[in-house]
């Protein structure tokens, strides 16, 4: 099986393990990747608020910390790290390594050969996500899951490529956005036991319909084109042609949420979209801009979604990057150094 670094040097024509900074993971791929759709949990989910790669070099250490509402995954792409806790031997990632680090548990690690490492954090949050977290924390017994990465590969290399193509397109940052969830949603489910907060299918399954499902893309349809505006369930349950009950009932069985929750997603995932990029936006200004009724109704549904406030996002965007933009800011001589 190619490594990640063989699959990236063949679509893209060289290597991008031979720049000190191999990728720089900004905000505007963070703001198309807000949720892990893959994962249909009950009063939880998970939301992406950091991932970058960059390259470290031989003796690179970082300090002792925790994440009291986020599970941590590494991915060893080059080089070789190691990961610590206080309760485990060290832990060595070598190419195609990776390691979960649940929330709460402290750790540290370090570069010992130079390399290149991928990180992101996937932050609990729902009501449930206080106890979720604990059930993770006690489910790995506080130490640091290393498992074989390698299958994941070929979406990683999807990832990097999207980003690193000299072919633009106009929609990089969703598609990898996408690719992320991916990614993320299955080495979350393929490694941690999620199953208790999963939701429950009916009695009788899931009964696939080409009639149910094009009904749920023509109010999806509806809901993306006028979620700017006021915009009741009635309203997209009498453009789809159904009456609202069967419409959620569509959408609970295809998609694992109901309308007006896929409703309210749209709307705060755009709404983070604009706070990201314009940091003088006023909070009032986005609510009604994203049809949302009231600032104060916005700002609640903000922070359950998220688990910040609006004000607080260009906080959450900046702090994941400072590594990277060292490195991307430090001059050729010095990128050459490290």
């Amino acid at each position: 099986m190619p490594t990640l670094a063989e699959r990236l040097e063949k679509k893209l024509g060289y290597s991008p393990l031979l720049e000190s900074a191999l990728l720089q993971f900004d905000k505007h791929i963070l703001l198309a990747t807000p949720h892990v759709f893959a994962l249909p949990l009950s009063d939880v989910f998970f939301t992406c608020y950091y991932i970058h790669s960059v390259r470290h070099p031989s003796n690179y250490q970082y300090e002792e910390n925790k994440h009291n509402d986020s599970v941590e995954i590494h991915h060893c792409i080059d080089g070789k790290y190691e990961i610590e806790t206080n309760d485990q031997p060290p832990i060595t990632l070598l190419p195609g390594d990776c390691a979960i680090i649940a929330p709460g548990v402290v750790h540290r690690s370090h570069c010992i050969e130079r390399g290149v490492r991928l990180t992101a954090r996937a932050a609990v949050n729902g009501p449930n996500s206080d106890s979720f977290a604990r059930q993770l924390r006690k489910q790995t017994k506080g130490k640091i899951l290393k498992f074989d990465g390698r299958s994941q590969e070929s979406t990683l290399a999807e990832i990097f490529y999207t980003l690193l193509s000299e072919t633009l397109n106009p929609w990089r940052y969703e598609i990898a956005g996408s690719l992320i969830r991916v990614w993320l949603g299955t080495t979350l489910s393929t490694h941690l036991d999620l199953s208790p907060y999963a939701l429950a299918a009916s009695s009788n399954g899931f009964e696939f319909s080409k009639r149910g499902n094009a009904l749920c893309e023509r109010a999806s349809a509806f809901i993306y084109a006028n979620f700017q505006r006021t915009l009741s369930i009635e309203e997209i349950a009498e453009h789809t042609g159904i009456t609202p009950r069967h419409l959620n009932r569509l959408f609970k069985k295809y998609m694992g949420i109901t309308a007006g929750h896929m409703l309210r997603d749209v709307r705060l995932t755009d709404a983070m979209r604009i706070l990201g990029e314009n940091p003088k936006a006023r909070v009032k200004e986005v609510a009604y801009r994203t049809g949302f009724s009231s600032p104060s109704y916005f700002t609640l549904c903000f922070k359950q979604q998220y688990g910040i406030l609006p004000t607080e996002v260009h906080l959450r965007m900046a702090q994941p990057l400072d590594d990277a933009q060292k490195l991307i800011a430090a001059s050729p001589t010095e990128r050459n150094a490290i």
